[in-house]
């Protein structure tokens, strides 16, 4: 064997060799995934698909063992301790998020109101472009990653696709609503995709700076910004997505956005945080469907307290202030959702709206 040859096959083997390790890292952070936050396996499984392909085509076999011993390894301790913990059952964590669940029909109303404007529905708030602008830039990054170099390309597109489908699976996360990302701070929920987005952001303005043409990839994220969805009045037997409830003496922000209250209609029973989210707004509480519209002859019934009350069944117990009666409380106003064309909300005087 010639010395040209023997020096490739060496550097081929360190090659392999250096694979390894990342491999096995990357097995064991997949399967640390679903007991770190279940919701996040779709994310292990995009990534996990693109590292097995990678592996595939490099016909590193090694390197794949590593990879699977990792996995099984992390994922093995985790599935003893959860065992022990909770049994061969979903975990009082899994089982309470279970119950809000996602909405993937009203994705486009949710992104809008967490994203863009949330104030017309929710009475207060920014949307998150509002406090990270350069979000714009890092979501024309990601259009871009498709004419990333063939070399980089699978894993720009698996970092890209991962920190998409995580977005879209949080914009339909039922209780992941305007009111709770600034009060709550539960943009904790977008915790590693705000830095992606940031690399994504700085590697588009560099990519434009070399190509002024890739700035083409801003032209349909601008364009989703002149999309609104406002809220309209619309009849008493009409779909509505927002009905208005006068508020009860005393009423506070928190008791009311918290209690454990429901919302009958034609249709039946809704929970409050679950199905619907009740807000106060001055004198008015709002209540905005989360899962499907009402259907009217909505009425109100503001706590399990109350519902003792009207149920013949009260226990004598103290009534809080804020839930002075009459009990139930029929609605003020009803409102469907009207998508409409615009210049995006910036460039608009900025007045909360009164509903």
């Amino acid at each position: 064997m010639g010395p040209g040859l023997r020096r490739g096959s060496v550097e081929e083997k360190r090659a392999q060799g250096g694979s390894r390790w990342p491999a096995s890292i990357l097995g064991l952070a997949l399967g640390l995934i679903p007991f770190a936050r279940p919701g996040d396996v779709i994310i292990g499984a995009i990534i996990g698909a693109f590292a097995i392909v990678a592996l595939i085509r490099a016909r590193d076999g090694r390197a794949a063992l590593y990879a699977a011993a990792g996995f099984i390894l992390s994922f093995a301790v985790l599935a003893t301790l959860f065992v022990a913990i909770y049994g061969l059952r979903p975990s009082p964590y899994m089982l309470y998020s279970a119950q809000y669940g996602f909405n993937f029909a009203w994705l486009g109303w949710k992104a809008y109101v967490l994203l863009v404007e949330p104030r017309a529905w929710f009475g207060e708030g920014v949307g998150l472009l509002d406090a990270a602008p350069w979000l714009l830039l890092g979501g024309a990054g990601m259009l871009v990653a498709w004419w990333t170099p063939p070399a980089r390309r699978p894993v720009t597109l698996a970092v890209a696709a991962a920190g998409a489908v995580y977005v879209i699976l949080m914009l339909a996360y039922v209780d992941l609503l305007p009111t709770g990302l600034w009060r709550f701070n539960n943009v904790h929920y977008f915790k590693w995709v705000l830095p992606l987005f940031g690399l994504f952001a700085v590697r588009f303005v560099l990519d434009a700076w070399r190509r002024p043409v890739t700035l083409v990839a801003l032209l349909p994220i601008l364009l989703a910004l002149t999309i609104r969805i406002d809220p309209v009045p619309v009849g008493a037997h009409q779909p509505a997505r927002m009905v208005v409830f006068p508020a009860p003496v005393g009423a506070a922000w928190t008791p009311t956005y918290f209690a454990t209250a429901w919302l009958t209609d034609a249709r039946g029973e809704q929970r409050n945080s679950f199905d619907y989210h009740q807000i106060l707004v001055g004198n008015r509480v709002r209540a905005v469907a989360l899962r499907r519209p009402f259907a009217g002859d909505e009425r109100w019934i503001g706590d399990d307290h109350v519902r003792a009350q009207l149920e013949g069944r009260d226990t004598g117990g103290y009534a809080p202030l804020y839930l002075t009666g009459p009990w139930p409380k029929t609605t003020i106003a009803r409102y469907g959702a009207r998508i409409s064309f615009g210049l995006p909300h910036w460039f608009e005087p900025r007045e909360t709206a009164r509903h």
